[in-house]
């Protein structure tokens, strides 16, 4: 824990360590700047206050100094989902517009800039990684080999967002997936479900399992967590045959996709889908084919998008806090920036459950263990 033992000399530096908080937000925070919440310069002025430190305006060449200090140039470089603009994609989009929000904080401007995961590692990267940002937000899942690329060829601090890479030397910022799943489907178990299913979407490039996104790794370990833990068998993962760029045909093929599984023994009482997206297809396909949800079956979600509120009956998902993952995100890399040379920290930002329409104890009969 910082050391509040008072020092003859107390500078910014020492507030901010104290505080935990850039020298840049303290900065902004002691000068009454609009973009600092109150709770932010609340807690600057008691680290203030504990250093006995006295914030005094510059005046004359100082403060012309002052004014002109280089805003931070930095990159949120992110997949091609097909969202335009970029800011409408309703995760990486929203982790972006936060990024946006909380830069004034930290002395900072974010661009936005697409790189494709499937850019070619013998291709030269987009020209924004090219013009010497001062810092990288690189969000979604990138595969190894190429964040090694953009690494060496941007020389700035860097940190992930929605990628865990084992042994990777950057910083990280990820949802809390695991104990998301893991709330989901005990919820599901607490109703008195036995028979759930986890619906993924379709894994299409090489390899599969090595290329699975962590997010997705870490959804069906919870959900396999809370099965386990309650005694009974996780079933493998089901894809289904929706992507995000193909939603016309993919909903033709729903029904029918959905009463194969359906007519599987035993029968599923309750669907945990790895995000809202496909939940909401799959209670619109359901109602097609005559089933009730969630009287027939129960339909968990993952994310808590817009679209989740939208349908009918609202749909039960886990609540990712998107604008957390930005302030996190940010701090660390302003902190990089900043001399931070710690080993890097990998950071979970909790997720909670919201229990709302589409879920419901199953119909008698249902269970018979």
């Amino acid at each position: 824990m910082p050391s509040t033992k008072k020092n003859a000399h107390p500078n910014i530096r020492a507030v901010a360590q104290l505080a935990q908080l850039s020298p840049a937000t303290v900065s902004l925070a002691l000068r009454n700047q609009d973009s600092i919440p109150p709770e932010t310069r609340e807690r600057v002025l008691v680290a203030a206050a504990k250093l006995n430190y006295q914030y005094k305006p510059r005046s004359g060449k100082s403060a012309k100094r002052e004014e002109i200090t280089p805003i931070r140039n930095l990159l949120y470089v992110v997949n091609d989902y097909g969202d335009t603009p970029l800011l409408s994609n309703p995760f990486y989009g929203a982790i972006l517009n936060g990024a946006v929000a909380a830069s004034p904080s930290f002395n900072s401007y974010v661009h936005p800039a697409i790189l494709q995961h499937e850019h070619p590692l013998d291709a030269p990267l987009p020209e924004a990684l090219r013009n010497g940002p001062d810092g990288i937000l690189l969000a979604s899942p990138y595969p190894p080999a190429l964040v090694k690329q953009v690494a060496s060829a941007v020389n700035c601090p860097m940190v992930l967002i929605d990628n865990l890479i084992p042994g990777s030397p950057y910083d990280t910022v990820m949802n809390d997936d695991f104990g998301g799943a893991y709330q989901a489907v005990q919820h599901l178990l607490e109703l008195g479900h036995r028979y759930i299913h986890m619906i993924i979407g379709p894994l299409k490039k090489p390899g599969v399992i090595p290329n699975t996104p962590p997010s997705v790794v870490d959804r069906y370990r919870g959900y396999s967590a809370a099965m386990l833990d309650s005694g009974y068998t996780p079933l493998p993962a089901v894809e289904i045959p929706l992507d995000y760029k193909e939603t016309i045909p993919g909903r033709k093929e729903l029904p029918q996709w959905l009463g194969g599984l359906l007519a599987r023994a035993p029968r599923m009482t309750a669907l945990f889908c790895n995000v809202d997206f496909y939940a909401v297809h799959i209670i619109s396909a359901l109602h097609s084919i005559g089933y009730r949800v969630p009287d027939d079956i129960s339909v968990v979600g993952f994310d808590d998008l817009d679209i989740a509120q939208m349908i009918h009956p609202q749909l039960t998902t886990v609540q990712v806090n998107r604008s957390a993952m930005s302030q996190v995100a940010m701090e660390r890399l302003v902190a990089r920036m900043e001399g931070d040379l710690r080993a890097p920290l990998h950071i979970h930002v909790g997720a909670r459950l919201i229990v709302r329409e589409s879920t419901t104890a199953p119909a008698p009969g249902t269970i018979s263990g």
